[in-house]
């Protein structure tokens, strides 16, 4: 029987526009009925892998991770976020596309419209969206992280890549082409062509270059870390490390030390905009700074009246009434999700370096007594408590808003917590850097006496401690970097490549299925451990898998899920002649850090956010 949902307003985070309460902004698009609210967005995929008939699934992704923007010349402006790429409409409608929707990746760098559609660059690539209809991916080119998009005068589409240059498609349907060059530079940043058809490149990693007879040539006395381009009529913009500068046929001028993202130009200098990473949006030749947009902004565009600024806080837009709003596109604190746990009707989201949240009933929350930046390695329900592993120790955090936080000082072996398990109603297993131990109440037990500062003995299982585990009789089993201790009443006995039962000592993930432990590694996939009443000793069977991310594994339903740094796994957990089989359609990302189910979903977190399976 699920747990009766917590008291209203006893996990959110007092003050903060998340708490219940606050309207709905306009202009997101409910893609299910009912799933929607404040900084939570569900959008339908359209080319999700995985889909039947039965299914869908949808992505739950950071989308104020701003990156760049475009206003459309249909009306309506796109959206290059670390969640994806957004298209919003005139209306304000949003939709959202990631790689479940046939993006390379979903981590969005550039995007630069061309007729009817968008060419969007991403961490593993370039692609075409059109906009007819449902936005569609048509094509896509090459495989390298593609930070930059220029469509020249003449057709041609310019991709500039982190790491190998720039490629030219003479036509849309063209084959990339290297371009030939004599500068260093590799990380392209952006792209420029005057007045008179000239282009110009700006790399991080090397001076301003010029398309000078099908070959990239240096400007001489450039500075050499741009990042930032655009043309005012016949003179280049350039946004470097060490400021703000203008090329003329004088050579390089310094017009500010700012540290400017994005540029935008108009045929003359008054139109100059500024996208800065400190002091926000700036304009004109005096530099003003726009008090209505955020201090870190990455990126800035214009098409006649319209405009937009992307910034870590999300995407500004005016669409021509001269002043900044924010699109309400929403999503979590952070694609980086690192855990999840599911109870009833919520879900507890970890996130690398942006704290914890709820998701229930659509709407998503910060978990109160959790700092914004903290990283969370662990989540776990017990009853209505929530029990999070941070690098700062374990949090509990119980239903009526109290948070208590256990540290070393409090008689963890360590203070740096990676993960839990619920072993009763008042007692939970914690396993810290350095090693496990039992918190009941306020009192914190390690499993076996330590010293700090002492050689731990290979046989004791007091080591860096990233899974924990038991079954039905008291068997703890503790998963750590130096193989697997299972025991109990204070007497262990371990597993190990050494003892040829393990394939790799590094245990990343447990789960217990009757007298079956599987045992994901960090390099060697998955151990299955049978243990009988017979034999102090377990057989083993190995049954590949992977890279398993830490608490990746999961039974249900006679499957055994991984979650790998290579997309969801999933076989026959009975069945040794079983084979592992990839679901690439369930996450936006591929690199998968945990699965759980709540009723009829199925939520599987990666490093570029979550996808929601019915």
């Amino acid at each position: 029987m699920s747990s009766p949902p917590p008291d209203p307003g006893s996990f959110y985070e007092p003050g903060s526009k998340n708490e219940p309460g606050f309207e709905n902004e306009p202009g997101f698009e409910k893609a299910v009925a009912g799933l929607l609210g404040f900084a939570l967005v569900l959008v339908a995929s359209t080319a999700t892998a995985t889909a039947t008939a039965a299914t869908a699934t949808t992505t739950l992704t950071a989308l104020d991770d701003a990156r760049a923007c475009q206003p459309l010349s249909r009306g309506g402006f796109a959206v290059a976020t670390g969640g994806g790429l957004a298209v919003i409409a005139k209306d304000g409608a949003a939709r959202t596309m990631t790689a479940i929707d046939g993006l390379p990746e979903t981590r969005v760098h550039a995007v630069v419209e061309q007729g009817d559609g968008l060419w969007v660059g991403t961490e593993a690539g370039a692609a075409y969206v059109s906009l007819e209809g449902t936005p569609h991916v048509t094509r896509t080119a090459l495989t390298a992280p593609v930070h930059a998009v220029h469509v020249a005068k003449n057709g041609a589409v310019y991709l500039g890549t982190r790491g190998s240059g720039v490629f030219r498609l003479a036509a849309a349907d063209a084959t990339p082409e290297l371009l030939r060059t004599s500068v260093k530079g590799t990380h392209v940043a952006a792209f420029a062509e005057t007045s008179d058809g000239s282009l110009y490149v700006a790399y991080g990693d090397g001076p301003l270059a010029k398309l000078q007879g099908g070959i990239l040539t240096g400007v001489d006395r450039s500075p050499t870390h741009g990042q930032a381009l655009a043309a005012v009529g016949s003179d280049i913009v350039l946004g470097d490390l060490e400021g703000l500068f203008r090329l003329d046929a004088k050579g390089f001028t310094s017009l500010a030390s700012v540290d400017a993202r994005g540029i935008a130009g108009g045929p003359k200098s008054e139109a100059l905009l500024v996208a800065s990473y400190g002091s926000g949006l700036m304009s004109g030749t005096s530099l003003r700074t726009d008090g209505s947009v955020p201090k870190l902004a990455r990126g800035v565009a214009v098409r006649g009246a319209a405009r937009c600024v992307a910034t870590t806080e999300g995407v500004y837009l005016d669409e021509g009434s001269g002043t900044f709003h924010k699109a309400p596109l929403g999503g979590p604190s952070s694609n980086d999700v690192t855990a999840l746990a599911a109870s009833g009707t919520r879900v507890a989201i970890g996130t690398f370096e942006s704290g914890a949240s709820i998701a229930e009933h659509g709407v998503l929350t910060r978990v109160h007594g959790i700092d914004r930046t903290e990283t969370i390695n662990g989540l776990a329900w017990q009853e209505d408590r929530l029990w999070i592993a941070t690098v700062h120790g374990l949090v509990r955090v119980s239903a009526d808003g109290a948070v208590r936080r256990f540290s070393s000082h409090d008689g963890l072996p360590s203070s740096f917590a990676r993960s839990i398990h619920v072993l009763s109603t008042n007692r939970v297993l914690v396993g810290t850097e350095n090693g496990a131990a039992i918190v009941e109440g306020e009192r914190v037990t390690p499993l076996l006496p330590f010293k700090k500062g002492t050689p731990v003995p290979i046989a004791s299982p007091m080591h860096a401690t990233w899974a924990v585990a038991s079954s039905s009789d008291g068997t703890l089993y503790i998963g750590t970097a130096a193989g697997l201790y299972y025991g109990k009443d204070g007497r262990f006995e371990r597993a190990s490549l050494a003892s040829g039962e393990l394939e790799d000592d590094w245990v990343t993930a447990l789960a217990v299925d009757g007298h079956d432990v599987f045992a994901g590694t960090y390099s060697k996939g998955v151990t299955k451990l049978h243990f009988d009443d017979t034999s102090k000793r377990p057989t083993a069977t190995h049954l590949g898998g992977g890279y398993v991310n830490a608490d990746g594994l999961v039974i249900a339903n006679g499957k055994i899920y991984a979650a790998t740094m290579d997309h969801l796994l999933v076989r026959n957990a009975n069945d040794a002649a079983a084979k592992w089989e990839a679901v690439p359609g369930a996450a936006p990302g591929r690199d998968v850090t945990a699965v759980r189910f709540l009723g009829s979903e199925t939520w599987v977190a990666s490093r570029r956010g979550i996808g929601i399976t019915r």
